[in-house]
């Protein structure tokens, strides 16, 4: 297996505060409170990455994603299934 870079718990803090607002369903935490929590979080995530990594592991309940369709261009029907794209919430 290839080496790999760990990440810093400095870097997660960084890349949490630019997340966008947006939660998914099946986010266990929002956004929000992960944002206001970062500090406290930071560490624990960045452990658990660089474990992910360093092994080549990745929890199977974190593989799965919502598919929602989402319409091409306004006004396009909505009845022709070919005017949709999907789009994937990880």
């Amino acid at each position: 297996m290839s080496e790999f870079t760990p990440i810093y718990p400095a870097e997660v803090e960084r890349l949490i505060q630019q997340m966008p607002a947006k939660t998914s369903p099946l986010d266990a935490v929002p956004v929000s409170l992960l944002k206001q929590c970062r500090t406290e979080t930071a560490v624990v995530m960045a452990n658990l990455a660089n474990v992910s990594f360093k092994y080549g592991r990745f929890p199977n309940v974190m593989k799965h994603g919502i598919v929602v369709p989402f319409l091409k261009k306004p006004g396009l029907g909505v009845t022709d299934l070919k005017n949709f794209r999907p789009i994937t919430n990880l």
